[in-house]
């Protein structure tokens, strides 16, 4: 082992271990409960956006009724000759 650059590793103190694998622990669980909480809000967020996109498309099918409304009403003018 004298090969080592800085000598024999020292040892850590079994409460050092302890408390290092009790952090490491609480580190999963409070990933966990961060990753649900980002899961219910992206959940929330996916249905606002459904709700959204309903009322989106009922405005926008008025809006194509209406601009077809128009240009029927165009192409018969123009077929009559008014609209010139």
């Amino acid at each position: 082992m004298s090969s080592l650059p800085f000598g024999p590793p020292i040892q850590v103190s079994p409460l050092i271990r302890g408390i290092r694998f009790g952090l490491l622990i609480a580190g999963f669980f409070y990933a966990q409960g961060k990753q649900a909480l980002y899961n219910r809000m992206e959940r929330a967020h996916l249905e606002e956006e459904a709700r959204r996109k309903v009322i989106r498309d009922a405005e926008l099918a008025k809006i194509k009724e209406k601009i077809a409304a128009e240009e029927k009403e165009n192409v018969r003018l123009l077929e009559q000759g008014k609209l010139w």
